[in-house]
């Protein structure tokens, strides 16, 4: 072997040696930096359902939960499910979460911790994330739940023919329904329930046997069990089951209250002699308002957007006035009981209008029913009273095509009256006799005194000026080819007496007299369209006029003679 070859040799030996000891000196390195930062290898979090059984066996045994006991048993680590998380068969335990979650993985899944018919169990200090339902008491009595934070669930806790139940502390946040409480059948499902617990970050004001109270603004749930003389106003109550509770509750009010996003807007059960009025009811999933009682009213609220019903009426003798219905995916009004009275009320861009849903003997009158796919669902056998006799009229229906070219109870007169000439048939059993030729509309002008209005025109506006006893209305036409126009007016005597002067765009214009007794007249009268102020004053001008001027002059006269004498 020549001098070049070994040399060569050498220096690839040499650099192999240069190299592996590089080499080992990266992997001391690295091994020091990792005793040094106490780098660990990743851990898997434990997945599946645990269960509680009967006998006190945690299964499956290698679940993160221990227990000494069988009494008292602890998280030891997170746990995730694609079903559901933590299944309670046991009585007379507790489950610690000791800060662990309980976490959903896939769409919603089960229940984060279920207890089914259980009595005395408490459930603590867990974070419970994307179920269906976070806490489910189903049948199940006498348990606690304390310190838990359950979020991004379909449903938080869910209370279901469940009974002295306490809830502590715990935190409902960003779940589509925080909170379904059952109090629909019988008043013995009553919880435990203190304003310690939160929905998305507001107090739970869960209330039994208490009188004259107005629920605090920063409410985020409402329950009233066994209640009397209470107030529920200008609250904003969402993402709950239902937003308003009431069950055995009387002589209350709610009023001014935005409520959205839950599963049923307002339910009353057993409950009467409540006012619900001036609320703003918008997609609640399920119900709008439902009724289980009488002698409630139900007044100007609006109610639209709702899947299933509007408003649902089970109990007879309450009253619907001056609502407005809208955009109800199957039924806005669903009418299960007899003797209820809906009067005033906008129905209207529904699926249903109405569906009696087996009941009769309800009596629907001015009201307005605008572009539902079907007015009025009935059966064959009920009978409902749709108008008010003559000359009050009945409902306007936006596909009425009869004419008004007469008046009176037989509308054999010549001579419109805002009423139409022929019946409107909703079936054999069911007919509105006095239809209205446009929709209904009420102004109260001053202390309750009401002004109906019939009108084909656009009401811009409307004024009482109590001054001069004068009523002002700013009226267009509803489309640019309307040429004319009617209104027809039931007047409070009280608020104006006749006989009338009224003008039109400062023009005077006659009216008839259809009805007239010792407290209203109701005056009909039209006009060639386009944007009007129509004015109405209870004496005609003219003759106050001639009156005012022989007063003033006669003053004038009198004056100028005493200034004569003493000059």
């Amino acid at each position: 072997m020549s001098l070049g070859t070994l040399q060569r040799k050498e220096k690839r030996e040499k650099n192999v040696r240069k190299l592996v000891s590089g080499l080992m000196l990266i992997l001391w390195l690295l091994s020091i930096l990792s005793v040094a930062v106490n780098i660990e290898p990743a851990r898997s979090e434990w997945t599946g359902t645990v269960y509680i059984r009967a006998d006190g066996r945690i299964d499956p045994s290698d679940a993160p939960v221990i227990t000494d006991d069988n009494i008292i048993y602890t998280l030891t680590d997170n746990i995730t499910s694609s079903n559901s998380g933590i299944i309670v068969e046991r009585d007379n335990i507790t489950i610690n979460g000791a800060g662990f979650a309980v976490q959903g993985i896939g769409s919603f899944p089960g229940i984060g911790v279920k207890l089914y018919h259980r009595s005395n169990v408490t459930i603590a200090n867990m974070t419970i994330a994307g179920f269906e339902t976070g806490i489910s008491l189903s049948e199940s009595n006498d348990c606690s739940l304390f310190d838990n934070i359950i979020t991004d669930c379909l449903r938080g806790i869910s209370l279901y023919e469940s009974a002295n139940n306490k809830l502590r502390r715990n935190k409902m946040r960003a779940n589509q329904h925080n909170l379904a409480v059952d109090g629909y059948r019988f008043l013995h499902f009553v919880q435990d329930i203190d304003t310690s617990n939160t929905v998305n970050e507001k107090p739970i004001y869960y209330l039994h046997n208490k009188q004259k109270m107005e629920i605090p603004l920063d409410a985020g749930y409402v329950a009233l069990i066994n209640c009397t003389e209470m107030t529920i106003k200008n609250l904003t109550l969402m993402n709950n089951e239902p937003g308003i509770l009431a069950v055995f509750t009387k002589d209350s009010l709610i009023t001014n209250n935005i409520i959205m996003n839950n599963s049923y807007g307002i339910s009353l059960y057993n409950s009467s002699n409540n006012v619900i009025v001036n609320n703003n009811i918008t997609a609640n999933g399920h119900v709008g308002i439902y009724v289980d009682g009488s002698f409630n009213t139900i007044k100007n609220n609006i109610v639209t957007h709702h899947l299933s019903v509007g408003i649902s009426i089970y109990s007879p003798n309450n009253t619907l006035i001056g609502n407005t219905v809208t955009n109800t995916l199957e039924v806005a009004i669903n009418l299960c009981s007899s003797n209820n009275t809906l009067y005033n009320n906008v129905i209207k861009d529904n699926s249903c209008g109405i569906d009696s849903g087996g009941s009769s003997d309800n009596i629907i009158y001015h009201n307005n029913f605008v572009n539902n796919t079907q007015h009025v669902y009935l059966y064959d056998t009920q009978t409902n009273i749709w108008d008010k006799g003559y000359p009050s009229g009945g409902n306007y229906w936006s596909d009425y095509t009869g004419a008004d070219l007469y008046s009176g109870p037989h509308q054999n007169v010549t001579g419109g009256d805002g009423i139409g000439d022929t019946f409107y048939v909703i079936n054999e059993n069911n007919t509105d006799r006095y239809p209205l030729m446009a929709p209904f509309k009420s102004f109260n002008a001053s202390l309750n005194q009401i002004v109906d209005i019939i009108s084909n025109s656009t009401i811009e506006d409307i004024q009482y000026f109590e001054s001069n006893g004068t009523l002002v209305m700013y009226v267009s036409n509803v489309t640019t080819n309307q040429t004319c126009g009617f209104c027809r007016l039931t007047i409070p005597h009280n608020l104006l007496p006749p006989p009338y002067y009224i003008t039109v765009n400062n023009i005077p214009v006659d009216y008839v007299t259809i009805f007239e007794n010792q407290t209203l007249s109701i005056i009909y009268f039209t006009y060639k369209h386009s944007t009007l102020k129509i004015v109405i004053i209870p004496e005609s001008p003219p003759t106050i006029m001639l009156i005012a001027l022989i007063v003033s002059t006669t003053l004038i006269v009198i004056l100028t003679k005493r200034r004569k004498k003493k000059m």
